[in-house]
């Protein structure tokens, strides 16, 4: 549907030039020649300072193309609307020093405000100069949005500014419509004023693209094509912008290297009735042997423009047409280059495809998961066995894991910065950690280790935690109903579209029971090899549609977090497939199941087994068979590693619980070994 626009914009339309600030595409600022940005006091450029430098540009004409501003909003994400950026994008960590990857900044003459979620309150709190920072929880109920604290601090008649590259259309014309309520105006600035002000901004560091065969994709780029118009004449459309880089390197099936942990490359797509056009940045990339024979070898004409000819581009093709546009998800600068009257917005036909895998992609994402597996598996039985001898930390830890998995050819990068995260620390859901806060991983404390990896068949994302000693009860309690949640999910069967809540809270209620929960949400979508973040599916206490369906992949990570003490969570990916022998299940609809693909074992240690059904007990003694029996041949050249895996594997139960623990030790050799 359109949505129309009442925002007072100082630059509208066509009148949105665009030229290439390093990375982003950024609204040319009519002020190209701008003279020097305001002056500092020099010195180091502490957050203090760097507000007052802000401060000035909000009051500062050639920036602002008109009346000062009274507010500014920095919103942590890129023109593309990623979370996870490159550091040339991170304005908020420049401004603030936080460097989780999901904030907004907010200053006013007489404060600063910064909002997260609960996945960093503690981080923000270790971080952030509460003399500069007031933090505001996200989520919390006595918490006010960004547009309430606006409306309470500002003079009536204010101007509040953003980067109109920086925020979608939707949220931004919501934002609009609720100041402008309270008698205060939103304002698209030509000139992003952190850029202004942040001297040595890091540059970026393109490289090749990376062509993905049909061995990988499953599907070539014609078919996808002629699939997404298809989709977009069923709406109505004529054209499409493709703005989301994760939708435009699956279309392609190209990857890149421009950000540390996502395989992706800057670029906008738009589709017409015949033709598509690319625009990339540094578009020779485009043009080697290697590239080429891609398109060839896809049989596709691809039109290839540079990054910052996009608007430009747009302009002429809606010139040269007279249909309705498909914006999905367009930031507030691109959807107002498109005349009103011809948007059509609705969610991407591209995205719907992505996220529901071919066989192909699924059937890689399960050999992904194998080989990762494996190499977590020798991290494990590496820690267990050399805790004594070395003096293992956090992140000496995470070096070591990530070596084992680089050894792969089909091995990347990692798929987001490893988690490795002793006692208290685990406390903190996202904790990395730093020179400073590094500490050694012993037998005394519970460690947390999340690790994701970006292969070339699969992403993939896994949480364990577990004790190298002997966890208190306290802890063994909080694991297992944590684990009780974890296995409510994975034996999940449920209808085709399920809503995503409904697997939230039964990860949950193990907990809820005894008034214990987690903050953060219980899982989210996972790519073939694209972004370990991908929604939907995300279950948490809010649906989106479709709703869950077959071939997606999720992950399943409940968690309880203690501040102060320990951080408890268990993540795998599941594979949503055909329940068996379903078929009269929901009127004859069918039903779904989940398969778990991640191969790595639950420490058994960590579980009391007193609070585990029999058929939970059961479901733990298949999957940990599963593990063995699939990742055992990737590690037949070490038998101390396969004996560990055996022994961490063997079958537990309520009845012989002490006997299990004693034989486990020395597993019986059996016809198989």
């Amino acid at each position: 549907m359109t949505v129309a626009s009442n925002t007072k914009l100082i630059l509208t339309g066509a009148a949105l030039l665009v030229a290439v600030v390093g990375c982003s595409v950024a609204v040319t600022r009519a002020m190209a020649n701008i003279e020097n940005p305001p002056e500092d006091d020099g010195g180091q450029p502490t957050s203090a300072k760097i507000v007052r430098s802000i401060r000035n540009t909000m009051n500062d004409t050639r920036y602002v193309m008109g009346p000062p501003i009274q507010a500014y909003i920095i919103p942590s994400v890129d023109v593309h609307q990623n979370e996870d950026t490159t550091d040339r994008d991170k304005r908020v960590a420049y401004v603030s020093g936080f460097t989780g990857s999901s904030a907004t900044i907010v200053i006013e003459e007489g404060a600063a405000a910064f909002w997260t979620d609960s996945r960093y309150f503690m981080q923000a709190k270790n971080q952030l100069d509460n003399e500069t920072w007031i933090i505001m929880k996200s989520g919390q109920p006595a918490t006010k949005s960004i547009q309430e604290w606006l409306v309470e601090k500002l003079p009536q008649n204010s101007r509040v500014g953003i980067d109109p590259f920086l925020m979608k259309a939707k949220e931004f014309q919501q934002l609009s419509a609720y100041l402008e309520s309270h008698g205060h105006n939103l304002i698209a600035l030509p000139t992003n004023l952190v850029d202004v002000v942040w001297k040595n901004r890091p540059e970026l560091k393109l490289k090749e693209l990376e062509p993905i065969g049909d061995q990988f994709s499953g599907k070539r780029v014609p078919q996808k094509l002629a699939e997404v118009r298809k989709a977009m004449k069923a709406l109505t459309a004529d054209i499409m912008i493709v703005t989301a880089l994760e939708d435009i390197a699956w279309l392609l099936n190209l990857r890149g290297s421009d950000f540390e942990y996502a395989p992706l490359f800057f670029a906008y797509v738009i589709i017409a009735e015949n033709d598509t056009y690319l625009y990339l940045l540094k578009q020779d990339r485009a043009t080697t042997n290697k590239i080429d024979n891609h398109f060839q070898t896809e049989h596709i004409d691809i039109i290839i423009n540079e990054y910052n000819n996009t608007v430009a581009g747009i302009n002429t093709v809606i010139r040269n047409t007279k249909g309705m546009v498909l914006l999905s998800s367009a930031s507030e600068a691109i959807q107002t280059i498109v005349p009103s009257e011809r948007r059509l917005e609705a969610e991407s036909p591209i995205m719907k495809m992505r996220i529901i895998k071919n066989d192909v992609e699924a059937q890689k994402m399960r050999e992904a998961h194998k080989r990762d597996g494996a190499s977590i598996i020798k991290y494990l039985y590496w820690l267990e066995t050399e805790i004594d001898d070395q003096n293992i930390t956090e992140i000496k830890g995470a070096d070591k894991l990530k070596s084992y998995k680089s050894q792969h050819e089909y091995y990347r990068r990692l798929s987001f910065q490893t988690i490795s995260a002793v006692g208290a620390h685990a406390a903190m859901a996202h904790y990395i950690p730093t020179n400073d806060s590094d500490r050694q991983i012993t037998r005394t404390e519970l460690y947390l280790i999340e690790s994701g990896t970006q292969y070339k068949d699969g992403t993939t994302d896994m949480t364990r935690t577990v004790h190298f000693g002997t966890p208190s009860d306290t802890e063994k309690d909080a694991f297992t109903r944590v684990l009780k949640g974890f296995i409510s999910v994975a034996t999940a069967v449920f209808p085709r579209g399920a809503p995503f809540s409904f697997f939230d809270a039964m990860a949950r209620r193990a907990l809820w029971d005894v008034g214990l929960d987690y903050d953060h949400a219980t899982g989210h979508g996972v790519g073939a090899f694209l972004k370990v973040h991908e929604y939907p599916p995300l279950i948490s206490s809010k649906n989106m549609p479709p709703g869950m369906c077959k071939n997606m992949f999720t992950t399943n990570e409940p968690g309880y977090y203690e501040n102060g003490k320990f951080g408890i969570r268990l993540g795998n990916v599941l594979q949503v497939v055909d329940a068996p022998h379903s078929s009269e299940h929901f009127s004859g609809k069918g039903a779904y199941k989940f398969d778990d693909i991640t191969m790595v074992p639950i420490q058994k240690k960590m579980i009391n087994v007193d609070l585990l059904s029999e058929s939970e007990i059961q479901w733990l003694n298949e999957y940990h068979a599963g593990v063995r029996n699939n990742v055992s041949p990737l590690l037949s050249d070490n038998s101390n590693i396969l004996e560990w895996l055996e022994r961490e594997t063997q079958p537990i139960s309520k009845q012989n619980e002490e006997c299990t623990e004693t034989t486990t030790e020395q597993p019986e050799t059996t016809t198989d070994q």
